[in-house]
């Protein structure tokens, strides 16, 4: 169907207002994402092409939120996991030389070293690793979780 006159122009309109708040969402993760200085050179045309002569990088993996997941349970693996995560979020957002890269199902990515030229990034990145594994222990004790909840930590 065609829309027509001032349906056209309310049609349009409706389009181009979704479309700006998809591009503002979009500004907004990119923000999360990088540091502001580098989000405003990007804005402003710049070709960015830095080096990283030394940079770390942890993966965790959660294991244990399969018999959860099996026994119709989902919502406490979704629960415990967004509990274990937005924790982990805010120790690496304290510190200075850690960025979080991603979490995606099971798995959370912190890089050190990418956007401050920082040479303790490797140090402070196996003293979270360690602090991770502590906050998972106390998340666990805290919920009705009754499985074991294993962290793979690999840096």
């Amino acid at each position: 169907a065609t829309c027509r006159g001032r349906d056209c122009d309310h049609q349009r309109k409706q389009d181009l207002d979704r479309i700006e708040a998809a591009l503002e969402i979009g500004y907004m993760v990119l923000h999360r994402a990088i540091n502001a200085s580098l989000l405003t050179r990007i804005q402003q045309g710049e070709q960015v092409l830095d080096s990283v002569e030394c940079a770390s990088c942890m993966f965790v993996q959660v294991y244990g939120l399969e018999a959860e997941l099996l026994q119709q349970h989902p919502r406490k693996s979704v629960a415990i996991l967004h509990e274990l995560f937005s924790a982990f979020d805010e120790e690496v957002e304290a510190l200075k030389s850690l960025q979080k890269v991603k979490s995606t199902g099971v798995l959370y990515i912190i890089c050190g070293g990418l956007l401050r030229r920082d040479s303790s990034h490797f140090t402070t990145m196996i003293q979270l690793a360690i602090t991770l594994r502590d906050m998972a222990e106390k998340v666990v004790a805290r919920s009705t979780f009754a499985g074991p909840l294993q962290l793979s930590l690999g840096i």
